[in-house]
C-alpha cells in the first residue's frame, strides 16, 4: 500500500513498483519475553481492578441521575431510588463485562506470543537516510539507502527521535498476535545515532504518495523519490484530475 501522510489517500503498492522488506524469524529474546510478560502481568492488574472502577464511576453517575430525578418527580423517592439502582447497576455490569472480555482476549494473546516465543526481525544497515519532516497529526518517517541500491521505508510511532535513533545500524522487531496482528514491536539499535542527509520539509513531500512502512523500492534516494514524484503526479492527474 502507498498512503499520503498528511491526506491518508490510499493505493496500490504495485504501482510504484514496491516490495515488502523480509523479516528474520528468530526466537524470541529475554528480554522482549520479560517485556511481553510485564505487558501481560499489566493486564491482568487491569482486569481486576476494572470491576471496582466502573462501578464506582456508575454510583456517581446514577447517583446523580437520581437525585435529578427526585427533585423533578413526584413519583416516590424510594421508587426512584430503586429504578436507578437497577439501571445503574445493569449497564455498569454489562460495560465492565465487555471490557473484562476484551482485555481476557488480550491476555491470551500475549500468553500465546510469550508462548510461542517468535519474533520477526527486520535489520537494518544503511549508508545514508532522509527524514520526512513531521506535519499536522503525523507520525515520523524515514527512507534508509542500503548498500544494495534499495531504499527502505519506517513510518509509525515506533520510530520518533531518540538518543541513539535515528541510527545507521538498527533492527525493527515485531511480536505478532494469533491473527497475525502487530502486538508488540521493539527497536534494536545498535549504532550510534545519525543524522539525515537531506530533510524534506512538509512542502516538499506533504502531496507525495510515501510508501507504508518496511516497502523496499530499487534504486538511491535522490532516484527513488524522483520516481515517487513522477508518478505522483500521473496518478493524481489520472484519478482524480489534478
Amino acid at each position: 500500500m502507498f498512503y499520503q501522510i498528511a491526506v491518508g489517500r490510499l493505493l496500490p503498492s504495485s504501482l510504484l513498483g514496491a516490495t515488502k522488506l523480509q523479516p528474520i524469524i528468530r526466537t524470541c529474546r529475554k528480554a522482549e519475553l520479560r517485556v511481553l510478560a510485564n505487558q501481560r502481568d499489566r493486564l491482568i492488574r487491569s482486569k481486576h481492578k476494572q470491576a471496582k472502577s466502573v462501578m464506582q464511576v456508575g454510583v456517581v453517575i446514577f447517583g446523580i441521575l437520581a437525585v435529578l430525578t427526585i427533585l423533578t418527580s413526584d413519583a416516590p423517592p424510594i421508587v426512584i431510588v430503586t429504578f436507578w439502582c437497577i439501571v445503574g447497576f445493569l449497564m455498569s455490569l454489562y460495560v465492565s463485562t465487555s471490557e473484562r472480555r476484551e482485555i481476557s482476549q488480550k491476555i491470551r494473546e500475549f500468553d500465546h506470543a510469550i508462548e510461542l516465543g517468535q519474533a520477526e526481525e527486520y535489520k537494518i544497515v544503511s549508508c545514508r537516510f532522509w527524514e520526512l519532516e513531521e506535519m499536522q497529526g503525523e507520525v515520523p518517517s524515514y527512507a534508509f539507502e542500503l548498500p544494495s541500491c534499495q531504499v527502505v521505508f519506517f513510518t509509525g510511532q515506533a520510530f520518533y527521535p531518540a538518543a541513539n535513533f535515528p541510527s545507521l545500524d538498527f533492527s525493527f522487531i515485531i511480536v505478532r498476535d494469533s491473527k497475525g496482528e502487530t502486538l508488540e514491536m521493539f527497536l534494536d539499535k545498535r549504532g550510534p545515532k545519525s543524522f539525515p542527509d537531506r530533510c524534506l520539509t512538509g512542502q516538499e513531500h506533504g502531496d507525495l504518495l510515501i510508501p507504508e512502512e518496511l516497502s523496499v523500492m530499487e534504486g538511491r534516494l535522490e532516484e527513488v523519490f524522483e520516481k515517487i514524484k513522477v508518478e505522483t503526479a500521473h496518478l493524481m492527474k489520472s484519478r482524480y484530475g489534478k
